[in-house]
């Protein structure tokens, strides 16, 4: 708190930030917020309005705000990033990300499968298609699928989600788990329930053990 109220703006804005991440990993989401937004204001006088910092400060302040106002904060941080640090940029990819699933949420997977398939396709080529940060935005690009009813491919994205996932945390791990319910999911709704069901038997033996 004394660091946030720092004469210089850059050192105010990481400070108050970190404060804001603080609050919100208590629970504290209008707290959160609120710190977020003074992090941003900072961050502006400290870099400019159009510093690749205020970006991830908007993505910060989008990711708790409500959704009316997360998408353009987010359209802002995604205009940032385009011309720097590039539009095949991981942290742009995330932005994307971040969008789609704000644009989901809203109703609108329509609008989100485009952005979600631009961030699948930055994150293969800037990470590597073995990545976990491609097994994530094959995820969340198969939730959209999955609302669009294009359940076959779906159910691709959401299996390679999972052969990522088992290749780089080993089949024990809390993210597998988490993929083999929303493939089981899916398939519950493909009305393929025998299968469905193992694949949750398995989540929960992961669950047990740890």
């Amino acid at each position: 708190r004394r660091a946030a109220a720092h004469q210089d703006a850059r050192i105010a804005a990481r400070s108050l930030a970190k404060l804001a991440a603080l609050e919100q990993s208590a629970g504290h989401r209008a707290e959160a917020i609120a710190l977020y937004r003074r992090a941003l204001v900072r961050e502006e006088e400290a870099s400019g309005t159009d510093h690749p910092r205020v970006a991830g400060r908007l993505n910060d302040l989008a990711l708790l705000a409500d959704p009316k106002e997360a998408g353009p904060l987010l359209r802002r941080a995604l205009a940032i990033q385009e011309k720097s640090p590039g539009a095949r940029h991981p942290e742009t990819a995330a932005t994307l990300n971040n969008l789609a699933n704000v644009l989901l949420a809203a109703g609108r997977a329509a609008e989100a499968e485009p952005l979600a398939r631009r961030a699948l396709s930055v994150l293969e080529e800037t990470l590597g298609p073995g990545h976990p940060r491609v097994a994530t935005a094959a995820s969340n690009l198969a939730d959209i699928l999955r609302v669009r009813k294009d359940y076959a491919s779906a159910r691709r994205y959401y299996q390679r989600a999972l052969s990522i996932d088992e290749r780089a945390y080993g089949p024990s791990h809390a993210e597998i788990a988490v993929d083999l319910e929303n493939l089981a999911g899916l398939l519950d709704e493909m009305g393929r329930r025998a299968e469905a069901a193992r694949l949750r038997a398995r989540a929960a033996r992961i669950k047990v053990s740890r």
